[in-house]
């Protein structure tokens, strides 16, 4: 069950991470400090060494990131397919894991001296 949440985790991650690359990366060409003082009010501030994003940007690209986040969460949990495709993958890699482990163990306990006693 832990490996299935890490990997959920993973994804979600990425997806996150590209959709803030892509907003900040949009943003940054398209929008001009022109449309940022006419859409907020006042001229925009940056943060940072480089002064290459501004802070609403920032802020808008922080906040649609993680909504879409929360979307591809919340779809993947509700779609059927997704889940069987993806379920049914680490699924099978966790069983051959278990089994490997397994024959593992019990060649270990063969083969070791002393053969019966275990120390774990």
């Amino acid at each position: 069950m832990l490996m299935l949440f890490i990997t959920q985790a993973v994804q979600l991650l990425l997806v996150s991470l590209l959709v803030f690359g892509f907003f900040v990366l949009f943003g940054s060409l398209v929008i001009r400090p022109s449309v940022i003082e006419a859409w907020t009010g006042s001229a925009p501030h940056y943060t940072g060494p480089l002064h290459l994003i501004s802070d609403a940007l920032f802020s808008v690209a922080v906040f649609l990131s993680g909504f879409a986040g929360l979307y591809f969460t919340v779809q993947a949990v509700i779609d059927q397919n997704y889940r069987k495709e993806f379920f049914r993958r680490i699924e099978d890699d966790l069983q051959q894991a278990i089994g490997v482990r397994k024959v593992y163990t019990t060649l270990r306990t063969h083969l070791a001296p002393g053969a019966g006693t275990s120390r774990f």
